[in-house]
């Protein structure tokens, strides 16, 4: 058979298109199974660093939780307690279950109680290794500020770690050493994880012996032992020990059949002892896969030949029926078919891009995953430093005791030295009030306090400075500055430092602004504020303000609780206070007391005739007229509806009727000149209490009533008259 130009050119084009379609289905089939394998790399590397992650957080939260115990029910517990120890201690036991012991030392380190769990070889033989350990370390120990972690070795293991706490005590205890079974703790934390994560996870330490398997028969045994007849997995176990983290692929015989796995796994590293997490999974799933993608490269390949081999037979079949007119025809569908190659082309191209852009979401993806693993340690540790630093406000503050009406100016001074104390940073600093449009300065440190005290500042001064929430302010002086004028300027220069940078805000009660402070980093120095310190500012002022709300409340409950509401004078309830007091003053310093029950006539005829806002008034203008009249040391209260007692301290019953008279007097010139419907008419009765007298203080009221109902009794029969 003789072949053409065309036949040439159809078979080279034919040709070609079968070798770029194999390129392209060969490529594509290496690049699918590169990328699976790939990607379940790196979720099972994934899953290893989260597992590890969560652990040292479960390790950290368990370690801060000891803290938090004992700086609370350990921190006031002597050794004289020692019926209450073992009841407090088996509280710990019931609620972490990985704590297995306690033991207590005094100032020189010698153990005066040890307390576990259970009573076993393996307790006694910690309780020995920790007093070697004192032994060996016992100026460390000593020097400890708050925290000592040590690993405790038994049995040539390093299951055991302890916590050596110092504990600020008055009392023979003086530091607290927790026990704690690191395996147990891990094996907790491996039985919260779903199932088929938890199977798949396998821990040994730096000695080789299993932590956790899913055979639970294994758990506590070396490789080596288990392993013996399998080199390969003890060459494996080497790699895991001697590498901080790795993947690996292995065949392991199960049930007579051999499996490939892969493993992957990292190290977490507790003082001498190494903890290595690793996940081994087997390869069937991604096996599986890659055989039906060479399934589907050899189908596409026999596709591939079937249509040369077609194409052939067409090709020829048609020329040889058709002849030239066909063979025409044929060259149109030959460059048709060359279009849809070309198309072809392209659409590999696009696949092979979509791969290479499948594989940059992966890694991007794992650097990802790595990032949140870091900020996620990061914010651990920033959340326990803003922690303890809410605790020492909360700790500061809470000394202050509202309850005695400090001046508010020295609870403000107190507050101010309370944020210098928490902010290391600071280098100088002031409090001031705002009184009156005017800003005060009160207290500061580093500055002037009497230029910046002489100063006549306006409020507005600070108005350009957000203050509403504690707010950090790059060169606070050009801000103050810039709206002063004059010598207020060159004085308040004189009076400050120069900042580099100040956190200020201000302090309210009731959204009325009080008052403000500022700490402030000078100019020469190489600190500065940071977000840990801005926090902790603004729940320093979060909880002054609320300092401030719980005073107010309690000037308002005892107005209520001590005060008339309506004439502002004492209330019974605190006058009968004061009698009883002047009272024992009297027989003390043998001094005279009287008491002036009062009565108001004709209220409730006021009252139903002219309202009870009119009858409010008479009393006021009554209260108002008698407080004009008697002496600074007397005292007036309101005993209910019409009726009134003056307490008159160091007088006597004739000064006191001459007290009356003119009180009296001045009702008589109120009615004369007002010339109301209603006239002032008030029935009193004196009675003079004696300091070797021994009636009782209701006998007096009741003698000083008696007067007052004989006056009244004779008012009314002179109203008939």
């Amino acid at each position: 058979m003789k072949f053409n130009k065309i036949d040439i050119i159809f078979i080279s084009i034919l040709l070609s298109f079968i070798i770029i379609m194999t390129f392209g289905i060969t490529t594509f089939t290496n690049k699918s199974i590169e990328l699976q394998q790939n990607e379940f790399k790196m979720r099972q590397i994934g899953k290893v660093e989260i597992i590890k992650s969560s652990m040292s957080i479960q390790i950290n939260t368990l370690i801060s939780h000891i803290d938090t115990l004992s700086k609370s029910k350990y921190a006031h517990l002597s050794i004289k307690d020692s019926i209450l120890i073992p009841e407090i201690v088996k509280d710990d036991y019931m609620n972490h279950n990985e704590l297995i012991a306690h033991t207590f030392l005094d100032k020189n380190l010698n153990p005066i109680g040890f307390y576990s769990k259970e009573t076993n070889d393996k307790n006694s033989e910690i309780y020995s290794e920790l007093r070697k350990y004192i032994e060996n370390n016992y100026d460390t120990i000593k020097n400890i500020d708050d925290m000592l972690i040590t690993n405790i070795k038994v049995t040539d293991n390093y299951e055991f770690f302890s916590i050596i706490k110092k504990i600020p005590t008055y009392s023979e205890v003086k530091y607290l050493i927790f026990t704690i079974n690191l395996n147990s703790l891990i094996e907790n934390y491996i039985k919260i994880l779903p199932n088929n994560i938890m199977k798949s996870i396998f821990i040994i330490d730096e000695k080789k012996q299993i932590i956790h398997d899913h055979d639970e028969y294994e758990i506590g045994k070396n490789i080596e032992e288990i392993y013996k007849e399998n080199p390969q997995i003890i060459t494996l176990a080497n790699k895991m020990v001697n590498n901080e983290n790795g993947t690996e692929t292995y065949f392991l015989t199960e049930n007579e059949k051999t499996i490939q796995k892969l493993m992957s796994w990292t190290t977490l590293n507790m003082d001498e002892r190494k903890i290595i997490i690793a996940m081994t999974e087997p390869l069937t799933e991604i096996n599986q896969v890659i055989t039906k993608l060479e399934l589907i490269g050899i189908i596409l390949g026999v596709v591939q030949l079937m249509f040369l081999m077609l194409s052939f037979y067409i090709y020829f079949d048609i020329k040889k029926k058709i002849g030239k007119e066909q063979s025409k025809k044929l060259e149109k569908i030959i460059h048709e078919r060359t279009k849809e190659l070309e198309k072809s082309k392209e659409l590999i191209s696009d696949q092979k891009e979509e791969l290479e852009a499948s594989n940059e979401q992966l890694i991007a993806y794992n650097e990802e995953l790595i990032a949140q693993k870091e900020e996620l340690e990061f914010s651990f540790e920033e959340l326990n430093k803003v922690t303890e630093k809410f605790e020492e406000i909360i700790h500061i503050i809470s000394k202050i005791d509202i309850t005695k009406k400090p001046n508010r100016d020295q609870f403000l001074s107190d507050l101010f030295k309370s944020a210098m104390k928490i902010t290391p940073e600071a280098n100088y600093g002031s409090v001031f009030k705002y009184e009156n449009d005017k800003i005060v300065f009160i207290d500061c440190v580093g500055h002037d306090l009497e230029k910046l005290q002489a100063l006549d500042l306006k409020m507005e001064i600070f108005d350009p400075i957000p203050r509403e929430r504690a707010t950090i302010i790059k060169n606070i002086n050009q801000y103050t500055l810039n709206n002063m004028e004059g010598s207020t300027k060159k004085e308040f220069a004189d009076g400050s430092k120069l900042m580099k940078e100040t956190l200020t805000f201000d302090l309210k009660i009731d959204d009325v602004k009080i008052a403000g402070i500022s700490l402030d980093i000078a100019l020469e120095s190489e600190k500065y504020f940071g977000n840990e310190s801005l926090k902790v500012m603004e729940a320093f002022r979060n909880i002054a303000n609320a300092f401030f709300k719980i005073q107010k409340s309690q000037e308002k409950l005892e107005k209520y609780a001590n005060y008339d509401e309506l004439t502002g004078i004492y209330n019974r309830r605190m006058g009968m206070i004061i009698l009883e007091e002047q009272m024992k003053f009297t027989k003390r310093y043998l001094t005279p007391l009287s008491i002036c029950f009062l009565d108001v006539n004709n209220l409730k005829i006021t009252n139903d005739k002219f309202g009870h806002n009119t009858g409010d008034k008479l009393l006021t203008d009554i209260t108002m007229i008698i407080k004009q009249n008697i002496r600074e040391i007397d005292i007036l209260c309101r005993m209910g509806g019409d009726e009134f007692l003056i307490i008159f301290p160091k007088c006597t019953e004739r000064n006191a009727e001459m007290i009356w008279e003119r009180i009296k007097k001045d009702f008589d010139t109120i009615n004369e000149i007002d010339k109301k419907d209603y006239e002032i008419s008030v029935a009193h009765g004196i009675y003079e209490y004696k300091f070797d007298s021994f009636i009782t203080l209701d006998e007096l009221i009741s003698f000083a009533d008696k007067k007052m109902y004989t006056e009244k009794r004779k008012m009314k029969k002179d109203d008939k008259c």
